[in-house]
């Protein structure tokens, strides 16, 4: 079901309003290179499942500040995934980005299950800043059509205030379900092919479809040609957690297995 990752991520795809930040992202503060440097691996085999300790270390490219990444992995017998990670910050000097564009995790899935259902806000997108446009309530959507079509390509599709989600193929689906409220997005595109399309139509399609949870993502404000982001709705260099379960679920029984974890 994952192909690739967790992968911690600060980067979002440029929007428009995001132009006058973008030279510092990227020439100043190298956002769009963030790597993980292990650290330390452990792990505990009990009757029932496996925990997996994973240690690193998240920065850019000659930067003082950074993150301390714990990884906690617990897989069950019965095939459950929960994955618990901590981030903490690392300041080593005082040149620190005032914003970053988000703080998430990156996994790439099967692009098979390309049907999404989620309880959060929707049906259409939503940022930290908008949201309020959308309604909480269960959706669903293929994952194309979790693309907002902009005339030029740029971050789009989040999806506020999410309690679950879950991919299905046919009658195969995996639930998400999250510890706490988190933002999503799913596409069947990276967010490098944004980027590199300079036209709607001519994005380059991924072999995966991506999924970005996100602890925190800023929001859009109106920068272009008006208000930058407001403090609230700023994701600054801080500490972080994210916690969610993976497993397989009859997809009848969607709402009823989204109320409880079975890993931890």
């Amino acid at each position: 079901m994952i192909d690739k990752g967790p992968e911690v991520t600060l980067w979002r795809a440029i929007i428009d309003n995001d132009m006058y930040k973008k030279d510092d992202w990227v020439n100043k503060y190298f956002l769009k290179n963030t790597k993980e440097q292990l650290g330390i691996v452990a792990y505990e085999v009990a009757e029932d499942y496996i925990d997996i300790e994973i240690t690193k270390y998240l920065s850019t490219v000659n930067q003082a500040w950074g993150f301390n990444l714990t990884y906690n992995y617990r897989i069950t017998k019965d095939g459950a995934l929960n994955i618990n990670l901590n981030g903490k910050r690392v300041l080593r000097g005082t040149d620190i980005p005032e914003m970053l564009p988000r703080i998430g995790v990156t996994l790439n899935l099967n692009q098979d299950y390309n049907q999404v259902t989620w309880y959060g806000r929707g049906d259409s997108e939503s940022y930290q800043d908008t949201k309020r446009s959308q309604h909480i309530g269960l959706y669903s959507k293929t994952v194309a059509d979790m693309h907002t079509d902009y005339v030029y390509p740029q971050e789009n599709g989040s999806r506020c205030d999410t309690s679950f989600l879950a991919v299905a193929n046919g009658e195969d689906m995996f639930l998400v379900n999250f510890k706490e409220d988190y933002d999503f997005t799913i596409h069947d595109y990276e967010s490098s092919a944004l980027e590199e399309a300079k036209h709607r139509g001519n994005i380059k399609k991924s072999p995966y479809n991506v999924l970005t949870i996100d602890y925190k993502q800023s929001g859009v404000g109106s920068n272009s040609c008006g208000e930058e982001q407001l403090p609230p709705y700023r994701v600054g260099v801080e500490d972080f957690h994210l916690q969610f379960e993976m497993r397989k679920i009859a997809k009848d029984n969607l709402v009823e297995e989204s109320k409880f974890f079975t890993a931890r």
